[in-house]
């Protein structure tokens, strides 16, 4: 028997779970729960052990998770922090926080995506997206090439691009690395839909850069060569861009209108509706576009790419991160997506399925923290930032030993 087959009784536990560890001041929140000591609980789902705790505590706004060769757990916040933890151990010591210069955080903006090279251990080199001050009053969303010095101090090296000017929220900076070493970044509308449907703006695209141009450009790349770069487009908040542990294929988290959000898996060329459509529900246009609003949407209608999965209109999602579980511990969710769902505060699990993923579990249901950023450790372990009132900390989910 499982939970999953009596969800009375799971969802019951749960807020046992969570008055017991409040008390027991084990600041452990975990899905489901059997109490099996001070500062862990586990869960079985779908015949699955899951078993949580926290690693790092006294974070501020947690909006990257990402990991170093040698194990080093880095963590950005969206004031510009980026803070380097020796290990992904418990309590492990920090080696170093940065403070990236001129970091605009505003809203839901600021240092919003976090990601290595794949040749990090001879170059260290690390790519951030964040909106910053341009110093004449204005910010702008940025694209960067940071620098990790031995000691973890970390300096900006460049600016890669110039991607729009920022607003306090539809930024995008979803950031990521391909299989190839090439960086992936996605650029929101910045509020202003009708800009996606044209090729001469990066509004609204993901755009891939080159490996070796992004390793070795010494100043920001001209919007008119940047636009060479748009791989895909019809984004509306392209916040969370990710891949299989391969780097192959690519998966690009959308925010959508009234919380209906979308994972999509990135093909060239590719048109993911907006904003003609939100996942599969049609978007209306605003007043003054009429006939040419219309006219394009009936013109990409027939190419236009339905999302892998999409929550729907009624739910409140709020991606905030995902990742992909591998490996025999994870026994049936092998292969899966757990996805980190702020809005709702729960995890989710989506399966592959024939086309795409199908959600099969919502994990930490009624819990009072909202789920961030999340990544995967080197052993395979999903870490996810979670924020209980202003405080953030890291938690460790894993099958149980």
């Amino acid at each position: 028997m499982t939970w999953a087959a009596q969800p009375g009784v799971r969802q019951a536990l749960t807020v046992i779970a969570l008055v017991v560890g409040s008390a027991l001041g084990a600041g452990v929140l975990v899905a489901g729960g059997i109490l099996v000591r001070e500062g862990a609980v586990f869960d079985v789902a779908d015949g699955t052990d899951l078993v949580a705790y926290p690693v790092q505590s006294g974070l501020r706004e947690p909006s990257a998770i990402v990991f170093a060769p040698n194990g080093e757990m880095i963590v950005a916040q969206a004031d510009g922090t980026i803070d380097v933890f020796a290990s992904a151990d418990a309590e492990a010591r920090r080696l170093a926080a940065t403070q990236l210069p001129d970091v605009s955080a505003r809203g839901s903006s600021g240092l919003l995506g976090l990601a290595l090279d794949r040749d990090f251990g001879a170059n260290r080199h690390l790519y951030a997206c964040a909106t910053r001050d341009s110093g004449d009053g204005e910010s702008l969303t940025q694209l960067l090439r940071l620098t990790a010095a031995s000691s973890w101090e970390i300096t900006v090296d460049t600016v890669l691009v110039d991607l729009a000017r920022a607003r306090p929220d539809r930024n995008g900076c979803g950031v990521a690395v391909d299989a190839a070493g090439n960086l992936i970044v996605g650029v929101g509308d910045a509020r202003n839909p009708r800009t996606v449907f044209s090729r001469r703006s990066l509004l609204g695209k993901v755009l891939q850069i080159p490996a070796e141009t992004a390793r070795s450009a010494i100043e920001p790349l001209p919007e008119s060569e940047a636009r060479h770069h748009i791989v895909a487009t019809g984004f509306r908040d392209p916040r969370v861009i990710g891949a299989e542990p391969a780097g192959d294929p690519v998966y690009v988290a959308d925010g959508g209108p009234f919380g209906i959000d979308e994972i999509n898996r990135l093909v060239l060329d590719g048109d993911y509706g907006w904003p003609c459509v939100a996942a599969n529900e049609p978007s209306s246009a605003p007043p003054s576009s009429g006939a040419t609003w219309e006219r394009r949407c009936r013109e990409s209608e027939a190419t236009r790419l339905p999302p892998d999965w999409s929550a729907s209109a009624d739910r409140r999602i709020g991606i905030a991160g995902f990742a992909f579980l591998t490996g025999e511990r994870w026994g049936p969710w092998d292969g899966a997506m757990m996805v980190s769902a702020g809005a709702a505060r729960t995890l989710l699990l989506l399966e592959p399925a024939e086309s795409g993923f199908v959600e099969t579990e919502a994990l930490f249901e009624r819990s009072p923290w909202r789920p961030g950023p999340m990544a995967v450790g080197p052993d395979g372990e999903v870490f996810v930032a979670v924020t209980t009132g202003r405080t953030a900390s890291i938690l460790r989910v894993a099958p149980s030993d």
